[in-house]
């Protein structure tokens, strides 16, 4: 099992374990009205709970930490495997031939275009395209909303499909007015 899966298992057993003080707690003051609930849980906590109080659940803590340590640090072992005599991949028991992989990826590709023309373009024709070996992009982009779209050496090239959608539904009235209106003010 991967380090990273104890980490859940370790999670839950300190879960478990503030269940349990919280019902010692619960317990303790069913027994003795006069008690205070919020005190009782905070003595428990100080006496169990915290990362340097001595006990289990401090135990705990520490081995969830050094997990969740060790799993960003380690490289899990390769999952998918190629064997080049065979044209094949292996993932665990599954084997799967190249040439089945290049049919899957072309019906998936074709059915992606049928997608975008149908279902995103409205099936509109002249449908833009673009040089995709000209297109750019920026790894280092992370935040939402970036990516080759908005990479600024790319505008001259998509410049011209912008407004294609648009321009195009102007042109087909009768879609238009099934997609498009125009509020009070005149906006789009």
């Amino acid at each position: 099992m991967k380090v990273g899966n104890y980490i859940s298992y370790l999670s839950q057993l300190i879960y478990n374990s503030q269940l349990i003080v919280l019902q010692h707690c619960l317990n303790h003051v069913e027994a003795d009205r006069s008690v205070n609930m919020s005190g009782c849980i905070v003595e428990m906590r100080d006496c169990w709970l915290l990362n340097d109080s001595p006990g289990p659940v401090s135990e705990l803590h520490s081995f969830c930490l050094l997990g969740s340590l060790i799993a960003k640090n380690t490289v899990n072992q390769v999952q998918v495997h190629w064997y080049e005599e065979e044209d094949m991949l292996a993932y665990n028991e599954i084997w799967f031939a190249i040439s089945d992989l290049l049919k899957l990826m072309q019906a998936e590709t074709e059915a992606a275009l049928h997608i975008l023309e149908q279902d995103l373009c409205f099936e509109l024709l002249n449908v833009p395209t673009y040089p995709i070996s000209a297109l750019v992009d920026n790894w280092d982009a992370s935040w939402p909303g970036e990516s080759f779209l908005t990479e600024g050496r790319n505008q001259d090239i998509l410049r011209d499909g912008e407004s294609w959608i648009l321009n195009q539904l102007q042109l087909q009235l009768k879609l238009m007015r099934s997609l498009l209106y125009k509020d009070a003010e005149g906006v789009w």
